[in-house]
């Protein structure tokens, strides 16, 4: 059987909400994401990396948004934006669990 690294996942993840043209789609994806997360063997330290460095890549994505000549490659900024509370929301569920 073929494993993800956490990295490998965290791109494919990604992927998807890069793809993504629905708000309420994103929230599903993440919501899979964090169920994965938190039955998983991941240590809370790694959850935070793992939630801060696809933040990280959604701050990327946003900055290239903004770009004239890239918003035909990107996602919508609601998608986005949808995206960074949902994170949020599980970065707090962290700090509080913790």
């Amino acid at each position: 059987m073929f494993a993800l690294t956490l990295d490998e996942y965290r791109l494919q993840v990604f992927e998807k909400l890069r793809a993504c043209s629905e708000p309420a789609r994103t929230r599903d994806i993440l919501a899979e994401v964090h169920t994965m997360l938190t039955s998983s063997r991941l240590s809370e330290s790694g959850q935070k990396a793992f939630w801060q460095s696809l933040n990280h890549d959604l701050n990327v994505l946003a900055h290239q948004s903004a770009q004239p000549s890239d918003r035909a490659v990107v996602s919508a900024p609601s998608v986005i934006a949808t995206a960074q509370a949902a994170i949020a929301q599980y970065q707090r569920q962290l700090k509080s669990d913790g």
